[in-house]
């Protein structure tokens, strides 16, 4: 019944809302800054053996676990003044042990002109701004995951600005890191902890030529209790590009609107393990799904294209 209804579609993962950074970047990016550790933090322990254990008898191949907690990002974080009229607010989260971090949070309502950037504790990675147009319906976000135990949400926003509201309510702690370098120095694409076999073709090989609008409706997602899956986006019979994304019911849990997606990765050649896993987006809702043919159907949240952001030049 499917295959009369449905057929791949291929929406460029660029065009969906959720995970979309504005522009602009950390204050003083690629300038030496002082210690994350002088700000004020939610520090959860680290994780006893066996939760690592439970998460692993699980159907579904799971690279972490969801902890729990309540912050207030901008009534607990350290405010200061920036050049150029901008404030700053500043609040890091660290869940020891971790080998990525995602985070969730419940409540995401920034104003107009404010601008949310997360990076990790090293500053080598950062993601957003993320604004008032990455908002969730369910006024949520997740986000996607950073590289090692902490990370710092830093708010940047014209001085004077009020209102607004960024509430934690979980993380993903990751206990591996499934994006980790190769012997090629890179980063490498998804890796699910087993390797493909010899026979399997590489979609840049030449064989895949005839592939190359259809790989890009492949993604893989990964949930906030950090359990992963793979699906592929599909159209229906109007042939619209109403963003359909078909899954495993297996891979199904009642979290969707925090479900990251990770879309175009892949190698730049032929041969090669390592690509980007930057194009991300966040969010989707269930149309449909069975027990006993093990789909959901799945729609993502947005295709819209979000208003370009920047922060201010300091004058």
């Amino acid at each position: 019944m499917l295959r009369s209804t449905l057929s791949i579609v291929c929406l460029l993962a660029l065009e969906a809302i959720a995970q979309i950074p504005q522009g602009g970047s950390p204050h003083g990016w690629g300038q030496r800054s002082r210690s994350s550790s002088t700000l004020p933090s939610v520090v959860l322990d680290a994780l006893p053996t066996e939760a690592r254990a439970t998460a692993d008898s699980s159907a579904v191949f799971r690279i972490g676990t969801q902890r729990w907690f309540q912050a207030d990002v901008l009534a607990e974080g350290l405010w200061d003044t920036l050049p150029g009229e901008q404030v700053r607010c500043r609040f890091a989260v660290k869940s020891v042990g971790a080998a990525m971090v995602a985070l969730q949070f419940d409540v995401f309502d920034p104003v107009p002109d404010m601008g949310i950037y997360i990076y990790d504790k090293s500053r080598t990675t950062f993601i957003g701004a993320f604004t008032e147009a990455n908002e969730m319906p369910d006024g949520s976000l997740a986000t996607a995951l950073l590289p090692g135990d902490a990370v710092v949400i830093e708010v940047i926003m014209p001085a004077g600005t009020t209102g607004g509201a960024l509430q934690l309510a979980s993380l993903t702690h990751a206990f591996i890191n499934p994006f980790k370098g190769t012997e090629e120095g890179g980063p490498k694409d998804y890796d699910p902890g087993y390797q493909s076999a010899a026979c399997h073709n590489n979609i840049n090989c030449t064989v895949g030529a005839d592939w190359q609008q259809t790989k890009r409706s492949t993604a893989m997602f990964v949930r906030p209790d950090g359990a992963t899956c793979t699906g592929t986006l599909v159209n229906n019979t109007q042939n619209n590009g109403t963003p359909y994304f078909l899954t495993a019911n297996h891979c199904y849990q009642p979290n969707e609107s925090s479900w990251v997606f990770y879309f175009n990765y892949e190698s730049t050649g032929c041969v090669g393990t390592t690509g980007s896993t930057a194009q991300s987006l966040t969010g989707c809702t269930l149309k449909a799904n069975d027990y006993y043919d093990d789909f959901a159907l799945m729609q993502l949240n947005s295709v819209r294209r979000p208003r370009p952001f920047r922060i201010p030049l300091p004058m």
